[in-house]
């Protein structure tokens, strides 16, 4: 579904946080780590990979504790605790395990292992019929985001972050695959005006910090990123879930 700039498009989702907003879209950018580093290792390399994930390990679990205080300084002591299931999950020990198997007996680099293992862990949580633990799946992703993050040096952006026009969310509704907290914390979220995403529930920690920030936030919009791009402008209602491109 392709759109001029003359043409309207209406659709319904789901509505996370309520409030109404119009604006230019911002893409979220989901893609930063689609390139990860692939390679086979041998030798003392097997070592050195492990070491780098139980250092990303620990930077991660640090960077968490950072992000909670900050949120509960920010948002609430009740928001913050969302990044206790993140922090347990980062240092819980049959993932280093797990990630560790991996690298001994496949001969793989840290990204590659860590990726395999939480992609894992995440797909199998989406598959359960409970929609509050389907929810909790988005927390493995986040959280091989943040391991990834560290081992690559990167950390979340938008599309457009390098390009002189980028108004870093600044008045802008941003667009993006998932509503996480990584979305709704770690940009710079002080003037965004709205959120839209693909998927991701009312539950999930995304829609909480949507609601506690009082961003309005609509969801459930399956392959929305296809039809919009940065400058695009919509209008988003988060009390009934519908947008208009």
């Amino acid at each position: 579904m392709n759109l001029s700039a003359q043409q309207e498009a209406r659709l319904k989702g789901l509505p996370l946080s309520p409030g109404l907003a119009v604006a230019k879209v911002c893409m979220f950018s989901e893609r930063r780590h689609s390139n990860l580093p692939v390679y086979k290792i041998q030798g003392s390399g097997v070592d050195l990979e492990i070491a780098r994930v139980k250092q990303a390990i620990e930077m991660a679990a640090k960077r968490l504790d950072e992000l909670r205080n900050q949120v509960a300084w920010k948002i609430g002591k009740a928001e913050a605790e969302i990044f206790v299931a993140q922090r347990m999950i980062v240092e819980d020990k049959t993932l280093f395990d797990k990630v560790t198997e991996l690298i001994k007996d496949h001969f793989v680099n840290a990204e590659n292992a860590v990726a395999s293992i939480l992609d894992s862990y995440e797909a199998r949580m989406q598959e359960v019929d409970d929609e509050y633990l389907r929810d909790r799946a988005s927390d493995f992703g986040e959280v091989k985001r943040r391991i990834l993050d560290v081992l690559s040096d990167m950390k979340p952006s938008l599309q457009c972050n390098e390009q002189e026009h980028c108004q870093r969310g600044k008045n802008r509704i941003v667009v993006a695959e998932e509503l996480t907290p990584s979305l709704t914390v770690d940009i710079e979220t002080d003037h965004v005006l709205g959120f839209v995403s693909e998927r991701g529930g009312q539950n999930s920690h995304g829609a909480i910090l949507a609601r506690a920030l009082g961003i309005p936030a609509v969801s459930g919009l399956p392959e929305f990123r296809q039809i919009v791009g940065c400058g695009m402008e919509l209008l988003i209602n988060g009390d009934t879930g519908e947008v208009v491109v």
